[in-house]
């Protein structure tokens, strides 16, 4: 233990060592350091950690308690993640809507969502460069052009779905491979089954919607929007691991 008195936290849905350091108001790398055994990637829900809290109630932030500043500690990162992933879920059931409902917004619908790859490689670029960041936002936008393409085959009940299902899965597995290769230590299976579970609930809202049933359909994106900003804590968690090992 590097603390006299570490403070025992078990382990629930949602944990992730950025969401307890703030919690706790320490650091991520101290977390790390407490459980060099735990992978911050793959979290068990139920294991018990250890962690050094900060208890000077006079100051509030990591940055402010330490003598080498890291600036991806800042609460702005995870902030950023959060409302680009908020954007993609929200305008996704936008574009479902438009087309199961054969609105006249679609084209304007499609058009706003796919500024979200840009929204989200931008935050990686001050951290990764430009050359990451572009790779970044052209898988997101690869997502987001199938899975529009997808969305219209199902609804329209034609047979080229299959194979767009295959695609976007695949893109996934781009995703998840792409996104761990810069970030030492991740997890890229856990990246992938919560990519694959994205998939899949915006794939319940669609064929939810195309049934009727609203409720079911409702009930869909609210999980799908739970889970995006659980995604979003550990794509934030990466880039601020990432950034205090360089």
């Amino acid at each position: 233990m590097n603390c006299s008195n570490p403070i025992p936290h078990r382990i629930n849905s949602g944990d992730t060592f950025y969401t307890l350091a703030r919690r706790y108001n320490t650091g991520v790398d101290d977390i790390m350091k407490e459980n060099p055994g735990i992978n911050p990637y793959n979290l068990q829900i139920g294991t018990t950690i250890y962690i050094c809290a900060n208890t000077n109630e006079n100051t509030n932030t990591y940055n402010q308690t330490h003598s080498q500043p890291v600036p991806t500690q800042k609460p702005t990162v995870n902030r950023a993640m959060r409302n680009a992933w908020e954007q993609h879920v929200f305008w996704t059931r936008s574009v479902i809507i438009s087309v199961v409902e054969n609105l006249k917004d679609l084209n304007a619908v499609v058009t706003r969502l796919m500024q979200n790859p840009k929204d989200i490689a931008n935050i990686y670029r001050p951290y990764y460069g430009n050359a990451v960041a572009d790779k970044i936002e052209q898988l997101w936008r690869d997502h987001l052009s199938i899975g529009g393409d997808l969305i219209q085959a199902i609804n329209a009940k034609s047979p080229s779905m299959n194979d767009l299902n295959r695609k976007w899965y695949q893109n996934a597995d781009d995703i998840a491979a792409y996104l761990t290769s810069i970030t030492p230590g991740a997890d890229e299976e856990a990246m992938k089954r919560m990519l694959y579970q994205h998939l899949d609930l915006v794939k319940q809202q669609l064929n939810q919607r195309i049934a009727g049933n609203y409720s079911n359909d409702i009930a869909a994106f609210d999980a799908g929007e739970k889970l995006a900003l659980e995604m979003a804590d550990m794509f934030s968690q990466s880039i601020i691991l990432s950034s205090n090992k360089n």
